[in-house]
C-alpha cells in the first residue's frame, strides 16, 4: 500500500513545487491533467499522527530487526504537510528497499512526466535506469510492444529489441537474456533481428524499417565483433593450446556466426534500400502520433486501476487499524489482569 503513496506524495510533491506550468511555456506534454490529478488522493480520509513519533517507531522496529508495517509507512506519508516534512520523508525513500517501498507503473509515469516538464533529464534518466537496469529490459519492452503491430513502428521496434537483446546475449551470455524475462531461451537474437529485415523486404505495401534502428543493429554487431576479436587476440597472446584436444562442434556458436550475420546484414540493407523500404524519419517521431492516438484509452484504464487500488488500499488500512486496536485492547486487558494478580498476591 505504501509503495505508490510514498513516491507520489513525497518525490512527486518535491518535483512539482519547482515545475513550470505547461500553460506558461506553451509546451505539449504526454500525460493529461486527468492523469496527473490529485483529486482521488485528496478524497482519502487520513488519520492524524505525529511524524516524529512515527519515524521513531519505524527506526526502533528496523533496529530490532522487526518488520516496519505498511500501516506505519502509510500513516507517516499521510501526515506529510510541509516542505520540511517532505525532506524528512526522503530518508525513507532513499532507504526504500529496507522498508519495502517500490513504485508502481502509474507512479513511474507521473515521475517521468514531472521530470520532462522540468527538463530535468538527469532525473528522467535515473527513473529510466531504475526501470530498465539492463539493455535487455529495454530490448524486451521494445520487442514485446512491436510484436502486436503490423506497421513500420511495429517492425522497427522488433528490430530494435532484437538488436539490444542480441548484444546482451553475445556479451553476457544467454542466461542473462532470459533470467526474469519473458524471452525465448534459444540463442540467435541477432539472427531474429535479420529475419525481421528480410520479412519486411518481402512484404508488399508501405511497411518499412526506420534508418535509425538499422544503424542500431549495425552498431550492435560492430561492437560485439570488435569485443570478441580483442578477446581472442588477448587469449592467443597469453596461452597456446593444442587444438586437437578440443573436438569441433557440428554446430556453429553465435560468436562464430557473427561474420555471417554481418554479411547478411549488409545484403539485406542494400535490398531494403533498393526497394525503398528504409524510412528516413526516426522511430521516436513515428511513435509519437501513435502514442497520442492511443493515449486517452490507455490513460482511462490506468486512472480506473489507480482509483480502484486506492479504494482497495483504504479498505486494507481500515482492516489493519481494526486489528491493531483489537491487539492493543487485548494487551491492555492482559496487563491490567497481571497488575491485579500482583496486587492480590501482595
Amino acid at each position: 500500500m505504501a509503495a505508490s503513496i510514498v513516491y507520489r506524495c513525497a518525490l512527486l510533491s518535491r518535483s512539482r513545487s519547482r515545475t513550470i506550468s505547461p500553460l506558461i511555456t506553451g509546451k505539449r506534454f504526454i500525460l493529461s491533467s486527468a492523469y496527473t490529478s490529485d483529486s482521488a488522493w485528496e478524497k482519502w480520509e487520513k488519520e492524524t499522527h505525529n511524524l516524529a513519533d512515527l519515524a521513531s517507531q519505524m527506526e526502533r522496529n528496523y533496529e530490532r530487526k522487526l518488520p516496519v508495517s505498511s500501516l506505519s509507512i502509510a500513516r507517516f506519508v499521510d501526515n506529510i504537510k510541509s516542505r520540511g516534512e517532505i525532506d524528512q520523508a526522503e530518508y525513507y525513500l532513499y532507504n526504500g528497499v529496507q522498508y519495502g517501498i517500490f513504485p508502481n507503473n502509474f507512479t513511474f509515469n507521473l515521475l517521468l512526466d514531472t521530470f520532462i516538464k522540468k527538463e530535468n533529464f538527469e532525473g528522467m534518466a535515473y527513473i529510466l535506469l531504475y526501470v530498465w537496469v539492463l539493455e535487455k529490459n529495454l530490448g524486451a519492452s521494445l520487442l514485446l510492444a512491436g510484436l502486436g503491430q503490423e506497421n513500420t513502428v511495429g517492425y522497427s521496434s522488433q528490430l530494435y529489441g532484437y538488436s539490444l537483446i542480441g548484444k546482451v546475449e553475445l556479451s553476457q551470455g544467454l542466461r542473462a537474456v532470459y533470467t526474469q524475462m519473458p524471452l525465448i531461451w534459444k540463442p540467435g537474437y541477432f539472427q531474429r533481428a535479420l529475419d525481421v529485415m528480410e520479412k519486411v523486404s518481402q512484404m508488399p505495401g508501405e511497411i518499412k524499417i526506420t534508418k535509425d534502428v538499422i544503424d542500431i543493429l549495425k552498431s550492435a554487431l560492430d561492437s560485439v565483433i570488435l569485443s570478441k576479436t580483442e578477446k581472442v587476440q588477448s587469449e592467443n597472446d597469453e596461452v597456446l593450446e593444442d587444438a586437437s584436444m578440443f573436438p569441433e562442434d557440428s554446430e556453429k556458436t553465435e560468436e562464430e556466426m557473427l561474420p555471417e550475420y554481418l554479411t547478411r546484414f549488409q545484403e539485406l540493407h542494400r535490398k531494403l534500400e533498393s526497394l525503398g523500404k528504409i524510412e528516413t524519419a526516426d522511430l521516436l517521431n513515428l511513435t509519437t502520433p501513435l502514442v497520442q492516438e492511443k493515449l486517452p484509452e490507455c490513460e482511462k484504464s490506468d486512472i480506473e486501476n489507480y482509483e480502484a487500488q486506492l479504494k482497495e488500499w483504504q479498505n486494507d488500512e481500515m482492516e489493519m487499524i481494526t486489528r491493531e486496536n483489537k491487539l492493543k485492547e487485548k494487551i491492555r486487558k492482559e496487563y491490567e489482569a497481571k497488575q491485579a494478580a500482583l496486587s492480590t498476591a501482595q
